[in-house]
C-alpha cells in the first residue's frame, strides 16, 4: 500500500535537537505516511543517527549539501502520496498536530461530494 502522506523534513548541524524532534514526528504517524528527510551533510553524530532511523524507520534519507531552500526542494521532490506536508525543520519540535491539521483540511477545503 502507497503512502497517502509525505512528510518532508531537512536537517542542518542540530545534532541536540535531532533525536527528540525525530521521535516528536514519527510517534504522530502510521503507515499512511512517507518521511523524506534531507540533511545537509551534518556531523556532529547527525549522520549516524539518521542512518539508523533512516534503516529502522523507513524514512527515505538524501545526504545532500544544500541550502534550507534546496533541502525543501529535494525533500519535496522525494515525496509520494496525495499530500505533501513540507516545511518542516529537525532543528524544531514538534507538538502532536499532524493529525489535526490534516483532519482540518480534509474537512474544510475538500470539495464535499
Amino acid at each position: 500500500m502507497s503512502p497517502k502522506y509525505s512528510v518532508c523534513l531537512t536537517h542542518c548541524k542540530a545534532y541536540s535537537r535531532l533525536q527528540q524532534s525525530l521521535d516528536n514526528i514519527l510517534v504522530q504517524i502510521d503507515s499512511d505516511y512517507y518521511i523524506a528527510v534531507v540533511d545537509s551533510l551534518s556531523d556532529g553524530g547527525s549522520e549516524k543517527l539518521l542512518k539508523s532511523s533512516a534503516e529502522r524507520d523507513s524514512i527515505r534519507l538524501v545526504e545532500s549539501k544544500s541550502s534550507g531552500g534546496l533541502g525543501r526542494q529535494t525533500a519535496f521532490l522525494e515525496s509520494k502520496g496525495e499530500y505533501v506536508i513540507d516545511h518542516i525543520d529537525l532543528e524544531d519540535i514538534y507538538k502532536p498536530c499532524f493529525r489535526d491539521i490534516i483532519k482540518y483540511h480534509h474537512q474544510n477545503f475538500e470539495e464535499k461530494s
